[in-house]
């Protein structure tokens, strides 16, 4: 390009041009980085969802503050919830080496204000990271303030800029509607851990005539559900005014045969007033045993064994670890377990009692069941409802091919929570109001994989689980996740997805309007044979000629 192509500006107007392409160039310069660091946000967002486990959540979530500021010392502290105080559970670079610790004046200070806050390298950190920048942003579940976030930089002359601050503070959103993910998982896995075990419990009782067999399974069981290294069951001994113990585990392994009377020590004050006792600081209890056999024992429960009101005996469990306590949540599901305990006990009455206490664990199982539904559908108001009328036609379905009941139950129990794996898909995608792109799509596509993970582990009466991994395959193998075929899907999966199909296209959707049963009945009836088992497409459109009450509404198409 020769010189009298290129544009020149009067000299007087040069330094104004200069200015002007300076400042354009700074506007370009913070647009591009907000531009990265939101999109680094978003990927944070999705990646910190995905956790199930808090453990897990926290490791992603200090693997991911690089987005935020380039420093490698960060840590993650939540709140103890037996001592209430605020403790680091995982660091990296300088907080490495403080897990278990105060998390200082800094965390302590977003922990209480519920704000960002930030301290120069001239002010106190409470003994962490002195000498550097540091700052803090809180964690919240529920609108509660369960912990903080928090990173320092390590040179004495960096400090975070409001961009940083602004950073972290969009970094603490992501990460606490992580953690209510997490919770609500761990909170179900718990629930679910312990109903599968006073399940299993039940099971064994049916199978054990034998008393002291029975005793050891609740001993062991009991120890596992409370997280306990030691334990007992006393029970009265026959045509006499004391208990003694029956078995034993860990530090009363040797204590069979040992006797006690009314008031006698907590077992005996537990015997003789019928109720629990919890002592969870035993070594300086002016009823603690004086053999040093029991210096290691920092905490212990006794739980009554009752019948029509009189205690029989009782369950007691101990913590060794120091600073473990015994919780209301570890009693409640003790008494359950007690209860357990005395029906087998009762011989005249067990199997009877038995078979009524399985069904109310497989109702209790079925009102989780319900719950964590109603967890799933919160999180989308837009199809609130859907697994419930799913569960409706998919049971209307099954009774119409005349299938047996208990199978029809599970398709039921099912359909109420086949997309419980939405728990881990970002809100904003299950009710945007447009179409999704094919990488939001493929979030949700997901769902099917993380249900099943949810409820693999869980030992249900019916195969939930499986069903919840098959609703979205097709016969001909086109489906998602695994691409089966025909009988690789089990007709419960079947059933379920043609039922999912139909409430689908005839219910609204956050980007279109119901597009009702007919055109539901035109898709499956397309598709039959091919996507969907022809034997449950001609049920479901009998159903829907015949008429189903979905939700209080009359359902019905005309024929013709």
């Amino acid at each position: 390009m020769s010189n009298d192509s290129v544009c020149k500006v009067p000299e007087e107007q040069a330094p104004g041009c200069a200015k002007e392409l300076a400042a354009q160039t700074l506007r370009a310069e913070a647009l591009e980085r907000q531009n990265h660091h939101l999109a680094g946000i978003h990927e944070t967002t999705l990646i910190l969802t995905r956790c199930h486990t808090l453990p897990e959540l926290m490791e992603a979530m200090l693997s991911r503050l690089s987005v935020i500021a380039p420093t490698p010392h960060a840590y993650v502290a939540l709140r103890n919830n037996e001592t209430d105080a605020l403790e680091i559970k995982l660091g990296v670079g300088r907080f490495r080496s403080l897990a278990g610790r105060p998390a200082g004046a800094l965390g302590a200070q977003a922990y209480e204000t519920g704000q960002p806050v930030v301290i120069g390298v001239d002010q106190p950190a409470g003994g962490l990271a002195e000498g550097c920048a540091m700052a803090a942003a809180p964690i919240r579940s529920r609108g509660e303030i369960v912990g903080v976030v928090g990173l320092a930089f390590d040179t004495p002359d960096r400090i975070f800029d409001e961009e940083e601050v602004d950073l972290l503070r969009k970094f603490a959103d992501s990460a606490s509607l992580a953690y209510e993910n997490a919770a609500i998982h761990e909170s179900s896995r718990k629930l679910n851990d312990e109903l599968k075990t006073l399940y299993e419990v039940t099971l064994d009782l049916t199978s054990l005539l034998d008393t002291e067999h029975v005793l050891n399974v609740i001993i062991s069981r009991a120890a596992s559900l409370a997280g306990a290294t030691s334990g007992y069951v006393y029970l009265r001994k026959p045509d006499t005014e004391v208990i003694e113990v029956r078995v034993g585990l860990g530090l009363y392994a040797d204590s069979i045969g040992y006797i006690v009377r009314s008031g006698e020590g907590l077992a005996g004050k537990v015997w003789q007033t019928a109720e629990s006792m919890v002592v969870n600081d035993y070594q300086i209890w002016e009823g603690r045993h004086p053999d040093p056999k029991w210096d290691s024992v920092q905490a212990i429960a006794g739980i009554p064994l009752k019948v029509k009101g009189e205690a029989v005996g009782l369950i007691g469990l101990v913590h060794t670890e120091i600073g473990r306590k015994f919780r209301p949540s570890d009693l409640d599901i003790l008494h359950k377990l007690a209860d357990l305990a005395v029906l087998s006990l009762n011989n005249a009455i067990l199997f009877e009692q038995i078979k009524n206490l399985k069904s109310a664990l497989v109702a209790t199982l079925e009102e989780t069941i319900q719950a964590v539904a109603y967890t799933v559908e919160i999180r989308d108001p837009y199809t609130a409802g859907h697994q419930r009328r799913v569960a409706c036609l998919a049971c209307a379905i099954a009774k119409k091919m005349n299938l047996p009941q208990e199978q029809i139950k599970g398709i039921e129990m099912a359909a109420t929570i086949h997309d419980i794996g939405k728990l881990y898909v970002p809100s904003e995608l299950l009710s945007k109001p447009t179409r999704l792109m094919d990488i939001e799509f493929n979030v949700i596509r997901h769902h099917a994989q993380a249900g099943y993970d949810i409820l693999k582990g869980i030992n249900f009466p019916w195969p939930i689980a499986t069903v919840v991994y098959q609703h979205h395959e097709k016969m001909n193998g086109t489906g998602y996740p695994r691409g089966l075929h025909g009988d690789e899907i089990i007709l419960e999966s079947r059933i379920v997805a043609v039922a999912d199909v139909v409430e689908a296209i005839s219910s609204h959707r956050p980007y279109r309007p119901s597009l009702g049963f007919d055109t539901a009945i035109e898709e499956i009836s397309a598709k039959r044979g091919t996507e969907y088992d022809p034997v449950v497409v001609d049920a479901c459109i009998e159903v829907l000629k015949e008429g189903i009450l979905l939700e209080g509404v009359q359902m019905k198409v005309v024929d013709g």
